[in-house]
């Protein structure tokens, strides 16, 4: 995603500084070229968008798979029977804290300005509504 962005970039960079001066003394070719040119990175960030989504759903099935293997009924104490509460990370707490703490590094790795907290809020929303 970071390289693509600063491809598009250039690209938008470029068609400014030496495409549209081109084409402005041309009839109806600059408007047409901007207009296309919007379509152009339009459907790159729908692209990216949905690569993003993509990455979002691995992780929480990912998630859902390590709650699945590690979670035991025992981790769920009631107050009700008799024995204080224990309050340690159980190994699927730590487990899934662990593999999303990778991905969090990742996410600031790859990702900058609006693309990372686009993916950031999307995956809290995921984590805290999905889960």
């Amino acid at each position: 995603v970071q390289r693509s962005g600063s491809i598009v970039a250039i690209i938008q960079q470029y068609f400014t500084n030496s495409i549209s001066r081109l084409l402005l003394p041309v009839d109806g070719a600059h408007a047409a070229a901007c207009e296309e040119m919007a379509t152009a990175m339009s459907s790159a960030e729908a692209a990216a968008y949905k690569g993003l989504q993509q990455c979002i759903e691995t992780v929480m099935a990912e998630v859902e798979r390590l709650l699945s293997a590690e979670q035991k009924a025992t981790d769920y104490k009631s107050p009700d029977d008799g024995m204080a509460p224990d309050h340690r990370p159980t190994t699927a707490c730590t487990r899934v804290v662990a593999y999303l703490s990778r991905v969090l590094e990742s996410a600031f790795t790859a990702l900058e300005g609006l693309n990372k907290q686009a993916f950031l809020s999307e995956l809290v929303w995921y984590f805290i509504f999905d889960h």
